[in-house]
């Protein structure tokens, strides 16, 4: 198998837009945090962003605002640690899902032929080849260069069926956090 330069670009580009839209969805994960028996209330976000601090009058104290300083500190940073949380947990969700779809992946097999069915191969959804098939009137010393290009054909369309199965199953997983990851395998 060759190594493809603008399979590896798009993979790049298409991994650069998927983190961009994780970001994206992080600026809309909020966390509200009270502190001081609500004296203070901080809403901040999962891309670490304070979006509002309300304070209440009650809190204010000329003599002390070395307290209220300690308040807004705490709810901030409260605030801040639940949003980031909210995240990670979608992420380490996502995880979860990819993983368990690549398992599944391994029970898929899908199958190629090439040379008008002289040469069969099986590959598993997890890209491995699972099963070459080659008809015995295919097997000629004088015609080797042909067999293997056949069976070269044959793996390529498999492993191509293959990532595309996988980019298939694959597709829904990331609900929350930008969609799903495709077949980033090659």
């Amino acid at each position: 198998m060759s190594f493809d330069m603008n399979k590896l670009m798009q993979q790049a580009a298409e991994m650069q837009a998927k983190v961009q839209q994780m970001q994206e969805e992080a600026v809309k994960e909020t966390a509200e945090a009270s502190v001081g028996g609500g004296l203070v209330k901080v809403t901040a976000n999962g891309a670490g962003a304070v979006l509002s601090i309300t304070i209440s009058p009650d809190a204010i104290d000329p003599s002390d605002p070395e307290a209220l300083g300690d308040l807004v500190l705490a709810g901030v940073n409260e605030a801040l640690r639940s949003a980031a949380a909210k995240v990670e947990a979608k992420a380490q969700q996502m995880q979860a899902e990819m993983l368990q779809a690549q398992e599944k992946l391994k029970d898929e097999v899908v199958e190629a032929s090439a040379g008008g069915g002289m040469v069969k191969v099986k590959m598993g959804g997890d890209l491995t080849l699972r099963e070459i098939s080659i008809d015995p009137e295919a097997i000629d010393p004088e015609e080797a260069e042909m067999l293997a290009e056949m069976v070269q054909a044959a793996v390529n369309e498999a492993l191509r069926a293959a990532q595309e199965l996988a980019a298939t199953k694959m597709g829904g997983i990331g609900g929350g956090l930008g969609g799903g990851l495709g077949a980033l395998g090659g």
